[in-house]
């Protein structure tokens, strides 16, 4: 831990790790879990005729208290309603307030927890990897295992926070510089708090010189015990003072929550709107909660996962050794360490003159690159030539009515256009007996070419209109007429027609 000792450390009701934290660790801030004190209520006072009630408001007084003097004033309210100054479960928990109640221990940073449920997890990290019958040499196979599919687990979500972005829900702009800094867990955290802005009235107590004094009154329900006994729910209304410093922006809320957790709360949320606030400075955007945020651990070199041994894992691996080399001779007399110290400080020292120019090098090649790409804006070039994926049109195949089409159309070409006009059908015809037929098949031309007109181009009875068309300017005889109705009435078929035609 580089000789630096913890700054908030969670354990369970242990006397003897408490009296040892206090030993070793006495700068560190020590609290009791409190989902093990909860976890207790039913076991404790489960024998209470209103178990119900005095569950509900010790919950009340453990969560909704903001100061150390609305908890301990509604505790004490809490004992004598319900007459528990017997209990000594609770009278203890009272005399130890100060290491497990939020009101209490919410002036120190916790990153969001509050138990010590996550160390416990571990238990259940190892769920389906080992039991009770795994051996020695089983369990170091399992626990590679395990841990592989963790960074698994975290290189995905990772991965996630940059590929996929939530949607903001409001149009401000301070919740768009979290939504591009924040991991998508911790931004949909941020987005809770902005959620419940709209329950928060916000109005402005005093000022003097940059210094603001806000009132936020916040809309919220309770639950709590009845005239009759029975647990309802109610609105209630809480108060929240909120301080502004407009010269360096440093906000402060009396719920602590951004203490507690690094998020900043409702209440501050709707003073910075008030205010007109664009963005938040960037202390209030921790490091932690970043996506972009390059872990220390992720540069050292592990079994489990072939992934981590990259180029920049090699050679931070070799500047590891070398420095651990430098050390012990550096260590060896004040003046060694002195050579050492001076020597890092000079190479730090044109590592950042390298960094930096790099930097602006980088910046130059872009802006180039702009320019080029604006004095080129009004250049448009002809896309290169690919070649198509598939069967070439000339070789694709065609349906049997397509090649006949095609083939109609080639024939229609060759055909040379004449002027003459064309001699009545009558006139090759006998007289006499056929007389009767010519007037017949007459009628009958007239009826299937009224019968056509009313088909157009793209309806379904197109086709024998369009197959005249495909003809040469030759008139369709009778029998090709007689031909069409019987396609329209459905008596006969396209094909047939078609192949008729061709062989004819």
């Amino acid at each position: 831990m580089s000789n630096k000792p913890p700054n908030a450390i969670i354990t369970d009701q242990c006397k003897a790790m408490q009296n040892a934290i206090e030993e070793v660790f006495p700068n560190a801030r020590h609290r009791w879990c409190i989902w093990h004190i909860m976890k207790k209520i039913p076991e404790k006072l489960s024998g209470y005729e209103k178990y119900e009630n005095i569950k509900y408001t010790l919950s009340n007084v453990v969560y909704d208290s903001l100061t150390k003097h609305d908890f301990d004033e509604a505790w004490v309210k809490m004992i004598n309603k319900y007459d528990l100054r017997d209990n000594d479960w609770l009278d203890g928990l009272y005399n130890n307030r100060y290491l497990w109640a939020p009101a209490y221990v919410k002036y120190t940073f916790w990153a969001g927890m509050s138990s010590t449920q996550r160390s416990e997890s571990v238990n259940a990290f190892f769920d389906g990897y080992v039991n009770a019958k795994t051996t020695l040499k089983q369990f170091v196979g399992q626990y590679e295992n395990a841990l592989r599919d963790k960074v698994d687990k975290e290189n995905k979500a990772d991965s996630k926070s940059f590929q996929e972005v939530i949607p903001c829900i409001t149009h401000y702009d301070f919740e768009r510089q979290f939504q591009v800094a924040y991991t998508n867990a911790k931004f949909q955290e941020f987005q809770e708090q902005l959620r419940g802005k709209i329950y928060c009235y916000p109005a402005m107590l005093n000022k003097q010189g940059s210094i603001y004094t806000f009132r936020v009154r916040e809309d919220r329900k309770i639950f709590f015990e009845g005239e009759d006994g029975q647990i309802k729910e109610k609105r209630f209304i809480s108060e929240f003072t909120v301080l502004f410093n407009q010269g360096d922006c440093n906000v402060q809320c009396l719920c602590r929550l951004f203490e507690f957790r690094g998020i900043l709360c409702s209440h501050i949320l709707s003073v910075l709107a008030l205010m007109e606030m664009t963005e938040v400075p960037s202390k209030y955007i921790l490091q932690r909660w970043r996506k972009d945020f390059k872990r220390k651990h992720t540069f050292m070199k592990c079994s489990y996962d072939d992934m981590l041994n990259t180029p920049i894992v090699q050679r931070y691996d070799s500047l590891c050794k070398r420095s651990h080399q430098v050390a012990e001779n550096g260590a060896e007399s004040d003046v060694l360490y002195t050579l050492v110290m001076n020597g890092l400080n000079e190479l730090q020292i044109k590592i950042d003159a390298y960094r930096a120019n790099h930097e602006a090098q980088d910046q130059d090649t872009s802006s180039k690159h702009e320019d080029t790409m604006l004095n080129n804006e009004k250049l448009v070039l002809s896309p290169i030539h690919v070649r198509s994926v598939g069967r070439p049109p000339s070789k694709r195949k065609e349906s049997k009515i397509d090649q006949v089409v095609r083939k109609l159309r080639a024939k229609k070409q060759q055909v040379p256009t004449s002027t003459k006009k064309v001699p009545s059908q009558k006139a090759g015809k006998k007289k006499g007996s056929k007389k009767s037929n010519i007037g017949q098949g007459s009628s009958q031309q007239t009826e299937a070419n009224t019968y056509c007109e009313g088909h157009e181009a793209g309806s379904a009875g197109f086709f024998p209109n369009e197959f005249q068309e495909l003809q040469t300017t030759k008139p369709a005889t009778t029998i090709h007429m007689m031909s069409y109705v019987d396609i329209l009435q459905g008596n006969k078929d396209v094909m047939d027609l078609l192949d008729a035609s061709l062989n004819g």
